[in-house]
């Protein structure tokens, strides 16, 4: 089994770096974790458009201010603080109400992305390739979007559910990549990502039960058996799911990662894109199965 020592090497020392404060605001929760949602959609929503649109441009950065919102929309039980702005405005109390409700927002916010992003290509251009970006920008947003509302979300059921995405998720990938490197022989979809094998993904598959059902007996003790399994398969399925449209994103412009920020890592959305969909799945699973966690 041989790995590449140097780029290995890089990648442990800056998770380990950024590990402890990444854990630190997350397990504070409030204004703490809320800041790091909004600023990790901010970015992802970057890299995402700088790798379809070339660069993100002005609309592109207005684009990722507003998915920057998302995770504000699940912060405070008292509403959310977006609806402050219309207290202070004074507005009907039915008005206020009405933007009471999370989806209010969001369906608010893709209004906004998709309306005016059709202004400005129309207006500004490039108008012969407005369709194909704008598709890339409403998928970007709800991918992003969605999959980072979903921590917030989950982070308000308590800092165990989002540490319980992170481990499916790092219980995935790396259960993967070492069984990949190990015993990996048939590739899964080499025109997309040629280390991805099968072997890879049923050890990555094994990780992930394994991490739900560690986190059973130390945190999650109410949790039945079938939890751990349920949880443990979705994040199989998810994580390497994420992982490949994200690989197929970059390879079908050329791309190599997603950005420079993280030293051995690439970019943000390089490290989240797994994460992004199995966040989505433990929040359904908590809110289904509330007396079975």
């Amino acid at each position: 089994m041989k790995f590449p020592q140097n780029n290995f090497f890089l990648r442990v020392v800056s998770a380990l770096a950024l590990l402890p404060v990444l854990l630190f605001c997350l397990w504070k929760g409030g204004l703490w974790s809320t800041v790091l949602f909004s600023l990790a959609a901010a970015l992802c929503m970057l890299e995402y458009l700088s790798i379809a649109w070339g660069r993100p441009g002005l609309w592109g950065v207005a684009a990722a201010l507003l998915v920057a919102l998302a995770p504000w929309l699940f912060s405070f039980s008292l509403g959310n603080p977006l609806a402050w702005v219309l207290l202070i405005c004074r507005y009907e109390s039915s008005c206020f109400q009405a933007f009471q409700s999370p989806l209010s927002w969001v369906l608010l916010i893709w209004g906004i992305l998709y309306m005016g992003g059709w202004a400005w290509h129309l207006c500004l251009g490039p108008r012969e390739e407005a369709a194909a970006r704008m598709g890339h920008l409403m998928a970007a947003s709800v991918y992003i979007g969605l999959g980072i509302a979903a921590l917030s979300a989950l982070r308000q059921q308590g800092f165990a559910w989002v540490f319980m995405a992170l481990v499916l998720t790092w219980a995935n990938d790396t259960f993967a990549y070492f069984v990949g490197r190990w015993k990996g022989k048939h590739k899964m979809l080499p025109s997309v990502s040629p280390g991805k094998t099968w072997e890879g993904f049923g050890g990555g598959m094994l990780g992930s039960i394994a991490g739900a059902c560690i986190l059973k007996l130390w945190v999650f003790v109410e949790m039945p058996w079938w939890g751990c399994l349920l949880l443990g398969v979705a994040a199989g399925l998810l994580g390497p799911l994420g992982d490949l449209s994200e690989s197929a994103l970059k390879r079908s412009f050329g791309k190599k990662d997603s950005g420079k920020l993280l030293p051995g890592h690439g970019g943000i959305l390089d490290r989240v894109d797994a994460l992004l969909l199995i966040a989505p799945a433990v929040w359904l699973y908590a809110v289904l199965f509330p007396m079975a966690a």
